[in-house]
């Protein structure tokens, strides 16, 4: 995390040198991101930023770090009934507050859905510390609780639905950059229905359901 210096820039320095590498890593990703761009940008000296940030890793936990508080504070912004939603409301909820904070923080969303396809654990490790652990340790235990409550078939394994959930809200996330633009928002929340009602009932016909040849394209 940025060293106290950092902290101690004018608001409108510190502004600066945030929405520049907000810019760099939005339109290069982080492979690609060069922090002597974002000196050049930022009009610092190099000196300077190594006395506010380690290195690049530094600084892009750091952008990782904003859009995780920004996405928690919307979440929790039309969130105070958890309790009461049903494990399927509470995943489109889930899913619907994400489209929303695309459409809010764009660069952010971009940064963050890049951030998720990254394969290197390691840095992975290093970015999020054990922050991802404890969201999928509290995800699991809610879960467990919902199987607990007969809400879900008790034989189904928690691990699996967990990471079955991470990959639908990445696609829904993938979907949402290569699409959000052109389609409006009820296009979108219909695509996270269509996604909850798979995950609620499946693909196999039930029993005595007519089944015959699908005539949609």
């Amino acid at each position: 995390m940025p060293n106290p210096t950092f902290y101690n820039l004018p608001p409108e320095k510190r502004e600066l040198i945030t929405t520049v590498a907000i810019d760099e890593f939005y339109e290069k990703g982080y492979e690609k991101t060069s922090i002597a761009k974002i000196i050049d940008k930022a009009k610092i000296p190099r000196g300077s930023f190594y006395q506010y940030f380690e290195d690049k890793n530094d600084l892009y936990r750091y952008l990782i770090i904003e859009v995780i508080g920004a996405r928690k504070h919307q979440y929790s912004a039309h969130l105070s009934n958890l309790k009461e939603l049903s494990f399927f409301d509470y995943i489109r909820h889930l899913f619907l507050s994400g489209i929303q904070f695309y459409r809010d923080y764009p660069k952010l969303a971009s940064i963050a859905i890049d951030f998720m396809s990254i394969r290197d654990k390691e840095l992975r490790i290093i970015i999020l510390g054990e922050s991802q652990k404890k969201a999928d340790d509290y995800f699991i235990q809610y879960i467990n609780e919902r199987k607990d409550d007969g809400e879900i078939v008790n034989s189904l394994d928690t691990s699996t639905l967990v990471y079955f959930i991470h990959s639908m809200n990445q696609t829904l996330a993938n979907f949402f950059l290569d699409h959000g633009k052109t389609f409006e928002d009820d296009h979108l929340v219909q695509q996270v229905n269509n996604m909850i009602s798979i995950l609620e009932n499946g693909i196999k016909p039930l029993e005595g359901e007519n089944i015959g040849k699908n005539e949609e394209i």
